[in-house]
């Protein structure tokens, strides 16, 4: 069974969840070691599985929390990888305090997750909070829809810096700005997200790393200190 599609808003850099594909039958080794081969986790367009996921490297941003729920009637993939849901539905409380449905809602991604898109027919939402998914900031929204979709497009070694750019035909207005660790290399992204009435922009860029100081004639080996 597909785990859930999550309803948080793409800040441009979430992860998901597995694809659905099956994995292959175990296989018996020569001698008394079994071992299972399983499918790696695919990067896709701003959608975070609803297990909670432990953002290590980065000390102050917190544990995602599992919603109070997050259900759907009918949920399940294609045979192009692509996940989908049918009447779902989320509730949460606490850090972060959101309800939201969806008709319908699909996601999908190219071959090398460089370009996602996400789809939803008759959604709503609304939210307050501090904790949208992985990432920990603060978030205020509320909109209707009866169509919409979102294209993200990522880039840097593990797509960590990524752009969405959404349209839709409805009305609402959402903001939201936090930091996240996305690929878990200690260093954080910072992510914003505007929507007003027909138009999101979201983009999240991950801070350059600390150059490292220069170092001295004598660690450079050129004679700086010879002669003493």
């Amino acid at each position: 069974m597909p785990e859930p599609i999550s309803s948080q808003r793409s800040y441009g850099a979430s992860r998901t969840p597995e694809q659905s594909d099956p994995s292959p039958p175990d296989q018996t080794l020569p001698a008394t070691t079994q071992c299972e081969e399983r499918p790696a986790p695919v990067a896709s367009e701003g959608f975070s599985p609803a297990e909670e996921q432990n953002t290590a490297g980065v000390d102050h941003l917190v544990k995602r929390r599992r919603p109070a729920l997050e259900t759907a009637l009918l949920k399940g993939s294609t045979r192009e990888g692509e996940a989908y849901e049918v009447g779902a539905v989320k509730l949460e409380a606490g850090d972060q305090n959101e309800a939201g449905a969806a008709l319908y809602r699909r996601s999908g991604q190219t071959p090398d997750g460089k370009l996602g898109v996400t789809s939803e027919l008759g959604s709503a939402r609304i939210a307050v909070g501090t904790q949208n998914g992985e990432c920990r900031g603060f978030n205020v929204g509320a909109q209707g829809s009866l169509a919409q979709s979102e294209w993200t497009l990522r880039s840097g070694a593990s797509g960590e810096d990524a752009m969405t750019l959404g349209i839709s035909a409805g009305a609402g207005a959402e903001i939201g700005i936090c930091e996240q660790d996305s690929d878990r290399d200690g260093r954080a992204e910072t992510c914003v997200r505007i929507s007003a009435g027909p138009v999101t922009y979201a983009q999240c860029l991950e801070a350059e790393p600390e150059a490292a100081p220069p170092r001295s004639d004598f660690e450079m080996g050129t004679g700086g200190a010879s002669g003493r």
